[in-house]
């Protein structure tokens, strides 16, 4: 959109300005990688992760600088600590701070569950290296998101030393070092800043029996506080329940800070609960904050009913959960210990193939258990009574995962003793979980265990002789399951549980292993069902055993699927669209040595988007790293690019299209995404390399298991189609688009919408005419509001971006007349879009407008039109609207300041120049510069951006650069070191104890680079002969004691 292009050119970030002399150029020599990183800056970063993403907030008038503004709020470390991949954290920590300014919210809460990612161990050899393809397989399990903040080497030191114990599986297909990450909670406060408020917080948290293993704190200039905790000690997953606990918590610390105790009544009631006799005894051996109070509890309908209990569908929280009844007239002393038993086992588990354990209700005669609500049914329900088949693939994705929850039980010694089918649960996503333990035990120190338990078709022939047992009693059951699984058919179906008992025993009898079941897998069932249980392998052997089997049965169906299809290029893609692809087309040879004794096979064609005639040389060492619109990809992302583009560039489509598949296939969703999103942005369709290989890969990432189909993607794709002139790939998708979005109207016009943005974007005229008559019609025809209003943001911004803003300007006079209300965001965009094209009379014409219509123009706008003047070096115009903002109490602000000083052509020229002497004074700085130039430099100097951009307590002295321009930077740096000797020696202000200047570098340096401010501030600090080192701890920041600053200055 064209606002959102000109708010990138003035950005409160470390971007430079595009439109003027950019300051980057400083660093001539360097490499184009390194120029690339240094323009980043978390906010800027942040900020195009949501606009990426489209996310609603994001959309919002005045949202860039309400973004910077909670960035400016909080100190400069919280942008440093910032997981800049989860942008939309940045958004739950601005809610919150909003919602404290409420005294009723106070304290703001929320609890989400996170994934800590184990690094490595220093006391084991067995270390995942951050690059690591381990790495990267552990993240592709990772099913939560991580920490709002980098994690400290403690926290992850601690998540890999749980992984040892906790979330093994067996699993060793992948990678024999990957780990699974360490499942924490994430707690965010926010609320008033005050004196131990941060005490308060923990003891919050250890009375509910909380483990803090991170914490982040950090206060606002507006006494606000900001409170992140990564905790453990949560006995399960969800997070309702969690926070109710904390806000019951809550209640009781703020009546202790008040000086209020607890009533003897509230004593009483917590000594009943612990020692009333009504209660079920549970062995206790950790806290009962799994109780659950009945109440809390709503009952949907019944699922199951049985001869001691039923089973209903419920919510508890609001979450989704199944709730075991016991009949009252039921329970005995036996019935009783096999509750007791099931919730002792149940709470101490958690693992992603075992039915998840909520709570439960231990007070008689309403006794219940509550766990996760499994949509799915049992296992034993799809196949004997709704005749379910399991097809191979499917059966070894339910026998792995039944082996994994196993495995996960043994490792902690506890036998099922009841494995069978209807005690294997699915849920939606056809995961297939362990459940049931009501006659679970804990395995005894001996091994030794006797009692007839579970059921005799699947049960083990130790076992029916009550003979002494061990874990390898599951492993027979579980031999009868995968046999179950495979048949469809009940164990013995034709005799009696007592005579299969007997049989099994006398006979060694055994199921009937179909002819046809894969060679392998006979094997397996064989033994697992040996009447010597030493001699039936461990569930981590068997995992090992149906994972390998799984390779070759998918193996095997894609090699059957590559000679049916003839290849990657020819499977389908959305409906008729890949149709139209065809191998025909020749190879253009004029810019790349070819082989003429080197043959293609069919399977080694070219690619027909690859195989068009190109104005560019090919380079055959063309690296990734040479483009500069991939710089802030993934590196695993960078990695193939590195492999795959020499093979674009010679035309090597076998090769090409392996590494495609292999990389598909072994990224997660976001890191192939974000790759495919790179590609078809506007910078990589100027390179032919990147513009060939994005059909391609969008092909292939369609057929993945993950992929969702996403209309803004696909107008991404419907502009590359365009743009390479396949117009019959291009028609399919449209009319495949447009037949599946018939029905969503709201969807279908932000598809139109999307088209009309990227086709601007591209600045693709017959794209953008197409797109836009699409959209102009829609909105005719529709008499939706929200459709029109949608349809005419876009086309007026896209009319703007195009360099048609007088089209846009008549648009706003068609929405009045259709009864719509312009609203800023169409103004912004034509105020815009004459300024870029130099209409100043125009733009001044459309802020008369806005004063006339009562249309506030705020600080977005004002930086715009200085934005425009400044494109234009038309500096005399700029000095006036910056006297007009000041008379209308337009606040400046830090994109004000670099859309100013970017225009200054002499102090662009001192920061091309590293190695020349700066003046030092502000006096010296106006000596050199041209009249124009020195009136904006006091202009900027008599505002108040320095004040919001310095702190100065008895603790800390602070001049935060963090967003600033290079010329920002220089300015605000000389007026800093004014103000600062005038506080130092006029005797009215304390002396920090502490001063620091923040550059904008620091931790963020593997993303943005070595800052060119902190270049500019260095040669100060060495002209001026400062006392101020580079902090140890941060390495963007220059600190010196406060005493030491004094005698410097002064």
């Amino acid at each position: 959109m064209a606002m959102e292009e000109g708010g990138s050119n003035e950005s409160c970030g470390s971007r430079v300005n595009e439109n003027t002399t950019s300051p980057g150029s400083v660093l001539q020599g360097r490499q184009q990688q390194q120029r690339m990183q240094q323009k980043l800056e978390v906010y800027n970063e942040i900020l195009r992760r949501l606009k990426e993403t489209n996310h609603e907030e994001a959309n919002l008038p005045g949202f860039d600088d309400h973004l910077w503004t909670h960035f400016n709020r909080l100190p400069a470390r919280y942008a440093l600590d910032v997981n800049v991949e989860r942008a939309e954290d940045v958004l739950m920590h601005k809610r919150l701070l909003h919602l404290a300014h409420d005294p009723a919210n106070r304290p703001a809460i929320e609890v989400r569950l996170v994934q800590v990612h184990p690094t490595s161990d220093d006391n084991s050899a067995d270390f995942i290296l951050p690059d690591s393809p381990s790495k990267e397989a552990a993240q592709r399990k990772s099913v939560h998101p991580p920490p709002a903040f980098g994690s400290s080497p403690n926290l992850e030191a601690l998540a890999l030393e749980a992984n040892k114990f906790d979330d093994q599986d067996g699993d060793n297909s992948v990678h024999a070092n990957s780990k699974f990450f360490k499942p924490m909670h994430e707690i965010t406060f926010s609320s008033d800043d005050r004196p131990k408020l941060l005490s308060q917080l923990t003891s919050v948290l250890a009375h509910i029996g909380l483990n803090i293993q991170e914490a982040h704190a950090f206060s606002t200039l507006d006494g606000y506080s900001l409170d992140v905790f990564v905790v453990d000690g949560w006995p399960y997953e969800e997070t309702e329940q969690l926070r109710t606990a904390l806000e019951k918590e809550v209640i009781k610390i703020e009546a202790w800070s008040n000086h209020r105790s607890s009533s003897p009544t509230s004593d009483h009631e917590k000594s009943k609960i612990k020692y009333d006799p009504d209660h079920v005894a549970i062995p206790n051996d950790v806290t009962d904050v799994w109780e659950i109070d009945p109440k809390h509890l709503k009952f949907e309908n019944k699922v199951a009913s049985g001869s001691y209990g039923d089973l209903y569908k419920g919510t508890y929280y609001s979450q989704e959960v199944a709730i075991k009844i016991l009949k009252p007239e039921r329970v005995n002393s036996d019935l009783q210990k096999e509750f007791a038993q099931e919730v002792y086992i149940m709470r101490k588990v958690r693992h992603k193939n075992v039915v998840q354990f909520i709570g439960a209700c231990t007070k008689l005669p309403s006794l219940c258990i509550v766990t996760e609500f499994m949509s799915g049914g049992s296992v034993y329900d799809y196949l004997h009574k709704q005749r379910g088949v399991f097809k191979l693939p499917t059966l070894l994705k339910a026998a792995i995962d039944v082996s994994k929850g196993m495995n996960y039980l043994h490792q902690n010694n506890i036998i099922h003793r009841d494995l069978k089918a209807a005690n294997l649960l699915m849920d939606e996503n056809e995961v297939v979980k362990v459940a049931d333990f009501g006659v679970a035990r804990v395995k005894a120190q001996t091994g030794v265990m006797t009692a007839e338990t579970g059921t005799y078709r699947w049960m083990a022939p130790e076992v029916i002789e009550h003979k002494p047992y061990d874990h390898k009693a599951d492993v027979f059951s579980f031999g009868i399951v995968l046999w179950e699984l495979l048949t469809g058919k009940l164990p013995y179906e034709y005799l009696t549980p007592l005579q299969a008992a007997v049989g099994v025993v006398q006979k060694e009898l055994r199921p009937t292993i179909p002819k046809n079941t894969q060679p392998k897998l006979a094997e397996l069932l064989e033994k697992t069902w040996k009447q010597d249980p030493a001699l039936r392998p461990d569930f981590s052997e068997i995992i090992e055993i149906l994972q390998q089997i799984a390779k070759e049965v998918g193996d095997d169906g894609e090699c059957r699927k590559e000679k049916s299809s003839g290849g990657f290029l020819s499977v389908p893609l959305l409906g008729a669209m890949h149709a139209h692809v065809r191998y025909h087309q020749k190879i253009t040879t004029s810019h790349v040595p070819w082989n003429h004794h080197h043959h293609l096979s069919h399977r080694q064609q070219p690619l027909p988007y690859l195989s068009q005639p190109t104005s560019h040389p090919l380079n055959l060492s063309t690296k990734w790293n040479n483009f500069k619109c991939l710089a802030a990809i993934s590196k695993q992302a960078q990695r193939f690019f590195s492999a795959v583009l020499p093979t674009v560039a010679t035309r090597d489509t076998s090769a090409t299209n392996r590494l495609i598949k292999k990389f598909v296939a072994s990224s997660p969703k976001s890191i192939a995404l974000d790759a495919l999103s790179h590609l078809l942005s506007p910078d990589s369709t100027h390179h032919p390399l990147l513009y060939l290989l994005t059909l391609p890969l969008y092909l292939k990432i369609s057929e993945a298991s993950w992929f969702s189909w996403n209309p803004k993607l696909v107008a991404q794709v419907v502009v590359l189609l365009d743009k390479q002139g396949l117009d019959k790939e291009l028609k399919a998708l449209m009319s495949e688009t447009v037949s599946r979005l018939q029905f969503k109207e709201r969807e279908l016009v932000l598809f139109y919408c999307n088209l009309i943005g990227f086709n601007s974007k591209h600045n693709w005229v017959r794209g953008f005419d197409d797109s836009y008559s699409r959209l102009n019609q829609f909105v005719s025809d529709s008499n939706s509001v929200y459709v029109k209003k949608q349809g005419y943001k876009a086309m007026i911004s896209g009319l703007c971006e195009m360099g048609r803003a007088r089209e846009a300007e008549d648009l706003i006079g068609e929405m009045r007349e259709r009864g719509l209300k312009p609203t800023l965001f169409e103004f912004r965009c034509v105020l815009y879009g004459y300024g870029r094209l130099g209409l100043f009379k125009d733009m001044e014409r459309i802020l008369d407008k806005m004063e006339s219509g009562e249309i506030e123009v705020d600080t977005v706008c004002a930086n715009m039109v200085l934005a425009s003047y400044g494109a234009h070096n038309a500096l005399p115009e700029m000095g006036l609207w910056l006297r007009k903002m000041k008379t209308l109490g337009i606040p400046l602000s830090i994109r004000t300041c670099n859309s100013v000083l970017n225009s200054c052509p002499t102090i662009m020229a001192l920061m091309r120049n590293l190695d020349a002497s700066y003046p030092v004074s502000i006096q010296e700085l106006l000596k050199i510069l041209s009249e124009e130039e020195a009136m904006l430099v006091k202009e900027l100097t008599e505002s108040s951006v320095l004040k919001e951009a310095t702190k100065w307590d008895t603790s800390e002295g602070k001049l935060d650069l963090h967003g600033m321009h290079l010329g920002s930077a220089y300015v605000m740096m000389l007026q800093w070191m004014e103000e600062t000797r005038n506080r130092l020696s006029d005797g009215e202000h304390v002396i920090p104890a502490e001063i620091t200047v923040v550059c904008g570098s620091g931790n963020h340096s593997t993303v943005r680079g070595e800052s060119p401010v902190k270049s500019m501030i260095t040669e100060i600090m060495a002209q001026t002969r400062s006392p101020m080192r580079i902090d140890r701890k941060n390495i963007g920041c220059f600190v010196a004691k406060g005493n030491v600053i004094k005698k410097w200055l002064c």
